[in-house]
């Protein structure tokens, strides 16, 4: 009882409880560790975008080749029907 009429006495004059104090803390802690969270999810949406370019790049690439690829087969094969 003498405990919770000093920490009300405390609170009215303006100090701060024990408890009080450890719900500060935890939410100093609660906000370092959302800060950290938020720096991973901007860390990864950077590489996300990173990698989505590679692969669309990528997929360019193979599609140029494809387009390559079938443009020498279809003159292959009229060069060797002109041979005969």
């Amino acid at each position: 009882m003498s405990d919770q009429l000093n920490s009300s006495t405390n609170s009215r004059k303006g100090g701060r409880s024990s408890t009080d104090k450890e719900g500060q803390d935890g939410l100093l802690q609660t906000q370092i560790q959302l800060q950290k969270a938020k720096a991973e999810l901007s860390d990864f949406r950077v590489r996300y975008t990173k990698q989505k370019e590679r692969i669309e790049h990528i997929d360019r690439l193979n599609r140029e080749h494809e387009s390559l690829y079938t443009e020498f087969l279809v003159r292959s094969i009229k060069a060797e029907r002109d041979k005969r």
